[in-house]
């Protein structure tokens, strides 16, 4: 059984006065990376030309991990899934 996941599973987000707003993982990663980002820049420790590096590579790695992370969660749940079915029919 594949494990599939909908997009809107990933993200419900959207932007608001200039942020990026939503309750699921990609949304809440997306706002954290954004923060963060925005205080390394204003701290100087990501200039110019990095900036758009910086945040092309952030915005790669939160999307692959979101993704990643409902993989691994729909996983534990066809495992637990498995685990009653087998429970179930012990007990029977």
């Amino acid at each position: 059984m594949a494990a599939d996941i909908s997009v809107d599973e990933l993200t419900n987000g959207s932007v608001v006065d200039k942020k990026w707003t939503g309750d699921k993982i990609l949304d809440k990663l997306i706002s954290v990376m954004d923060q963060n980002i925005d205080i390394q820049y204003d701290a100087g420790r990501i200039k110019g030309n990095d900036y758009a590096s910086v945040y092309l590579g952030s915005m790669q790695t939160v999307i692959s991990e979101s993704i990643r992370f409902l993989l691994g969660a729909d996983l534990v749940n066809i495992q637990i899934e498995g685990e009653r079915a087998k429970n179930s029919a012990l007990l029977a």
